[in-house]
């Protein structure tokens, strides 16, 4: 995790890009996210600027209102007050508020609409959290709305399905904020031209295989994000390095959290390439009786050290004591 002191310069940059010169286009509604943390709940100069504005609940399905996503006008607010709720978020973002529970996102994005109904638009995104998997028949929540997502979207689902989904909540654009390069950036996501208009029954997310792994592997690289900074790695390692660890576990077949974690571990912290040891290979390829992580516990220091020193990658025919039976 970063947890650095601002840099006044790129916050600057950050509510020019954000807010423009114009006041016909500033963002509408800032998302708040109270899973984690709630902000309007805290002894803070945003809260002291922001708790008297009024709040839209994004009625999700099934949650309490405390944990539900709520928004809140921009109209009316001061440039100050937009300049405060922006360094707070931008701290949050650099890790200044980060606990023992990991990334603590609860600003989710400035949201631009063509229509000011801030109801209508709570309606909509809540509607938009429903999510159906490939092969399921019942729906589950889908937290689109969470920077750590959002930000990579396009990438892993499609632009189209990007810009058909803000089409679908009403939205012209959206703006999160993400770590990059030891500070932070602007997520640059798709625009759309129009909002949609249809039946509700459209507004359900219908996924298919390729892209429900895609938020399988997000999800495990957020996950590991936050494990990666308790456990104690010889090097650190940026969240492309992560993202590309959890897939490598997803491809060899390994499905059981404790397993991929694991796996992750020995990739990151023993050699990035144990798992070409034809020795590690046997045991990924035998999950299926003993899980992987139960299996690595009983390796001998001898082997570990041996995975970590990357020589078998250099020999071609000496034999290897088999560690993994």
């Amino acid at each position: 995790m970063i947890n650095r002191q601002p840099d006044e310069r790129i916050l600057n940059a950050l509510h020019c890009e954000i807010f423009g010169a114009s006041e016909e286009n500033w963002p509408a509604f800032l998302l708040i996210d109270p899973s984690l943390r709630d902000p309007l709940g805290e002894n803070s100069d945003f809260a002291s600027c922001w708790n008297d504005v009024p709040r839209q609940l994004v009625q999700v399905q099934g949650w309490p209102d405390e944990k539900r996503p709520y928004l809140l006008p921009l109209a009316g607010c001061s440039p100050q007050d937009q300049a405060v709720a922006l360094r707070f978020a931008y701290e949050e973002t650099l890790g200044t508020y980060d606990d023992e529970r990991g990334q603590r996102r609860s600003f989710c994005a400035w949201l631009f609409p063509y229509d000011l109904n801030i109801k209508r638009l709570g309606n909509r995104l809540a509607q938009r959290a429903v999510a159906f998997p490939p092969n399921h028949s019942t729906s589950v929540v889908f937290r689109y709305w969470d920077p750590r997502l959002s930000a990579d979207i396009p990438r892993v689902l499609g632009q189209e399905t990007w810009q058909a989904h803000l089409g679908l909540l009403g939205l012209r654009r959206w703006i999160s904020l993400l770590p990059r390069n030891n500070d932070v950036a602007i997520a640059n996501l798709p625009e759309t031209r129009s909002e949609t208009t249809g039946a509700a029954e459209t507004l359900a997310w219908r996924l298919d295989v390729t892209q429900w792994r895609g938020l399988e592997i997000l999800s495990m690289r957020n996950r590991l994000i936050q494990c990666s900074a308790a456990w104690d790695l010889k090097t650190q390692h940026g969240s492309d390095d992560l993202e590309a660890v959890a897939r490598r576990a997803f491809e060899h077949g390994l499905s059981e959290d404790c397993d991929i974690l694991r796996f992750a571990y020995c990739a990151l912290n023993i050699h990035p390439e144990f798992d070409s040891h034809p020795e590690v290979a046997e045991a990924i390829s035998s999950v299926g009786q003993t899980g992987f992580a139960e299996m690595v516990s009983d390796w001998p220091e001898d082997f570990v050290a041996e995975l970590a020193s990357g020589c078998w990658l250099d020999r071609s025919t000496e034999t290897t004591e088999k560690y993994t039976s």
